[in-house]
């Protein structure tokens, strides 16, 4: 592996250890101040609208300044984050659509570079490798950390569990400031950061909008869903290790023995295990989520890692063969990416706030929708399968 991606990837570990406590433990918290969905899902709305607009930030950084600094504004917006969780008493709702523009910016900023790194460093031929080990520093992180911050917080106090992300932040913010420099020296158009005009990236943007859809549910079960079920960070850190170990071993036998000729066997096997898990959410009884998650844990990557490798290897391809830059193009394609993304993010919150005002807090509507989306990641981001190759 070359040397910038080691350097990127040691920094990325400690990023995952506080972006895990973010996903996990935020929720739970913003969920215990009134015990509300709709707090709850502005926290999620702000936070999913400002990742997409912390990576288009993130790509104008890498112009202006170098994408060191992408990586040095993520640490900074979570320091302030953190120090505004610590001062703060009792949140308002204003004071949770705050919370949520921090959290979205440092997880936007963040991943902006670290998508570029991860696709203009690796060889196209290793490029799975290299996603695969993502997802397995991601989930070791999410095997080591959830007890540890669970136990913090329930012999301790969540004012503890802030101090403590606080330090692991200023960890963060020194190794981003080791991180080699890229610069981007021509400008975007940024029209295509929201309409691509590139053959094949329809296809890819609607794959990424399931993907974003789904894993919306995704991160509010691992939180609040599980934390409802347990009614403890301890024992809500125990469980979403579970699910991490499960994850991490998908991951290592994706990463040992993925190859090409097996991506599509391995999509449809993950499209039949997710969609089997998520038509168990129509019991309405709380340890379903446990199940769900359990079973989810091992299913997506084998349905995921197929297709978000496709799509890398589609943006590269069309980033070299482009007559632009092939820094700026491969950037703007990774913008539009997440834009796509956003996109299923944002339309399940406005689902999950339609259901709750107007029909009922119980999610059979959510629980329908979800039933397409891992049929919709793998035909949808196959639909242009001809062009990508």
């Amino acid at each position: 592996m070359k040397l910038p991606l080691i350097a990127m990837y040691i920094t990325f570990s400690v990023f995952a250890m506080t972006n895990v406590c973010s996903t996990i433990f935020l929720s739970v918290y913003v969920w215990k101040q009134q015990e509300s969905f709709f707090m709850i899902s502005a926290f999620y709305f702000f936070t999913f609208l400002f990742v997409f607009i912390g990576v288009m930030v993130g790509a104008f950084f890498m112009f202006w300044f170098g994408s060191r600094w992408t990586f040095l504004c993520s640490s900074f917006t979570a320091l302030g984050m953190y120090l505004f969780f610590w001062t703060e008493g009792e949140l308002s709702l204003q004071a949770v659509a705050l919370a949520g523009i921090l959290n979205g910016l440092f997880i936007g900023l963040f991943y902006a570079g670290f998508n570029f790194y991860s696709l203009w460093f690796a060889s196209q031929e290793r490029l799975s490798n290299v996603l695969s080990l993502q997802y397995i520093i991601n989930g070791v992180m999410q095997i080591v950390v959830p007890p540890i911050i669970g136990w913090i917080i329930f012999v301790y106090s969540y004012h503890v569990f802030f101090v403590t992300a606080l330090l692991i932040l200023l960890v963060q913010a020194c190794c981003s400031s080791l991180i080699p420099q890229v610069r981007i020296r021509f400008p975007f158009r940024r029209k295509e950061f929201f309409i691509p005009l590139e053959e094949g990236m329809k296809g890819l943007g609607f794959s990424s909008a399931a993907y974003g859809f789904f894993l919306s549910f995704i991160h509010m079960s691992l939180g609040v869903f599980v934390y409802l079920y347990v009614q403890n960070e301890w024992a809500l850190g125990g469980w979403n290790m579970l699910f991490a170990c499960i994850s991490v071993f998908t991951y290592y036998m994706l990463g040992r023995t993925f190859l090409k000729p097996f991506g599509d066997v391995l999509g449809m096997i993950g499209v039949i295990i997710s969609t089997a898990a998520t038509l168990t959410l129509f019991f309405h009884v709380p340890v379903t989520y446990i199940v769900f998650n359990t079973v989810i844990s091992a299913s997506l990557p084998m349905l995921w890692v197929p297709a978000f490798t496709q799509h890398f290897h589609h943006i590269f391809a069309l980033g070299k063969a482009s007559s632009a830059n092939t820094l700026t193009k491969v950037m703007q394609l990774l913008v539009f990416r997440e834009f796509s993304i956003c996109i299923g993010k944002l339309s399940f919150i406005a689902l999950l706030l339609f259901q709750i005002l107007y029909f009922s807090p119980s999610l059979s509507l959510i629980v329908f929708f979800l039933c397409f989306m891992p049929v919709a990641i793998y035909v949808l981001g196959h639909k242009d399968k001809g062009l990508m190759s």
